[in-house]
């Protein structure tokens, strides 16, 4: 298929507003991303209006660490937008295929910093920051993208948004977006950045009352864990005054951690050097890392390299450290299962779907089977313990609803009446893709009858999405 002069590959990515297609463009022989609207929302006014206010506000930002616009246009009545091409995919998507330690992640977040400060310095908001608005190119040099909901301070212009309306990705928005996204300013962004990072170094989304990055992580410094804490003030006066100030504080806490020998190691070529080759002795020699002093860091590192490394041969090694570990060694022993496909490992993790400290860990080792038939007898599995209290479960049901399993969300739905903040919040940050139309009128119901202001901001997102 053929866009104009951009010859069509497949598509990349999809997101509530758009496509994301992958092309070629014959005249220069290169690649490119286009972001092309969905048809259904073709005819939409307020769609249009934000999808052609997003082309124009990208083509004025010039910046090294921006995903640049080359082009817009009607495509068979849908707009669409030609932009550079980042092939190295979201950050939240690498980190998840190659696995970096933590500061190799500070590091490529540095230019997002220098792009938030040049937007912040032009009087606009991102306010839809999140690790897959983060994009890497061929160099590994991050870029910040999707500016569909950013927002103008002080610049005359029109915005799309209406006072009262929240607007944005829940998990990562700050309080004051949430009950309104109109009255923001850029310390909202800096809320939104502080929860890319506490999730980077805890492994966590905050919700409720979360402990201090140093305390969910022994190996983070006090010092970082305050600065973290300091961005995700509730009270946005309290936060730092600008985006430049929590960058500082990042680069005192990579300066902290480089060593003389680091620093002669080139960066792209570490990252590269970190994704090990496999061979027949990897599994073991991970795991005896594992068992020895390691850092919770180095754990959890080693946690994803383990389960890569299992192989069919591994299984009764595993069965036998099982009965005598626990901790993060059992959640790692039990999530290498889901690489060994065979009706025992499988067997091994529904047993420890009954068991309710490894409950959530078994479940989500079931549902990385590639297996389908494995994978479709563990949802199953996974399903019959939906009858249980929602406190026992609401972990489960969030992996269910992040793994789109529809027999989850009824009962997600159910669970959003519980008295526990915790619970509701963790259930609604899950729900934003598995929600549809014909859940409305519940959720309707839920905003009218919810007290705490928080949970109510969060459902009237939901129903803004849908």
């Amino acid at each position: 298929m053929y866009i104009k002069n951009y010859r069509v590959l497949n598509k990349i990515a999809t997101g509530g507003m758009a496509d994301v297609l992958l092309a070629i463009q014959d005249s220069l022989s290169r690649k490119v991303a286009i972001k092309i609207i969905h048809k259904e929302l073709s005819a939409d006014v307020e769609m249009i209006k934000r999808f052609k206010r997003e082309a124009e506000l990208v083509a004025k930002l010039k910046h090294p660490n921006i995903v640049q616009i080359y082009e817009d246009g009607v495509f068979e009545g849908r707009y669409y937008m030609v932009l550079e091409y980042m092939e190295n995919g979201s950050l939240d998507n690498f980190i998840k295929r190659v696995k970096p330690d933590l500061k190799k992640v500070l590091k490529l977040l540095i230019p997002i910093f220098l792009a938030l400060e040049f937007i912040h310095s032009k009087g606009i908001v991102h306010r839809d920051l999140k690790p897959s608005n983060i994009l890497l190119d061929k160099d590994l040099t991050a870029k910040l993208t999707d500016f569909g909901i950013a927002t103008f301070l002080w610049t005359g212009k029109t915005r799309i948004t209406t006072t009262n309306t929240a607007i944005g990705t829940i998990a990562y928005m700050s309080p004051e977006q949430s009950r309104d996204s109109k009255r923001v300013d850029h310390r909202a962004d800096i809320y939104s950045m502080g929860v890319i990072l506490y999730e980077l170094t805890t492994g966590m989304l905050p919700s409720g009352n979360f402990p201090p990055p140093h305390i969910a992580n022994p190996e983070i410094s006090e010092s970082l864990s305050n600065a973290i804490m300091k961005a995700l003030n509730l009270d946005r006066m309290k936060r730092y005054p600008s985006i430049k100030l929590l960058k500082d504080k990042i680069l005192e806490y990579l300066k902290e951690k480089d060593t003389d020998s680091e620093k002669t190691v080139n960066f792209h070529e570490d990252i590269a050097t970190s994704i090990d080759s496999k061979n027949e002795n990897n599994f073991v020699d991970i795991l005896k890392k594992f068992e020895s002093n390691s850092s919770l860091t180095e754990k959890l590192s080693l946690k994803n390299k383990l389960k890569n490394y299992a192989k069919n041969e591994h299984l009764s090694l595993i069965q036998e450290k099982l009965k005598n570990s626990s901790g993060p060694l059992k959640e790692a022993l039990l999530l290498s299962l889901s690489n060994i496909e065979t009706k025992e490992s499988f067997d091994l993790l529904i047993n420890y779907l009954k068991d309710p400290f490894y409950r959530e860990v078994a479940a989500e080792a079931l549902l990385s089977f590639k297996d389908n038939n494995l994978r479709e007898s563990g949802v199953k599995k996974i399903i019959e313990l939906l009858n249980l209290p929602c406190e026992k479960i609401y972990k489960i049901l969030s992996i269910l609803n992040k793994n789109r399993i529809k027999e989850a969300k009824n009962r997600s739905l159910e669970c959003l009446k519980s008295e526990s903040k915790k619970i509701k919040s963790d259930i609604l940050n899950s729900l934003e893709n598995v929600i549809e139309d014909d859940d409305k009128k519940h959720l309707k119901f839920l905003v009218n009858s919810e007290k705490d202001p928080d949970i109510k901001a969060k459902l009237k997102i939901l129903l803004e999405k849908i």
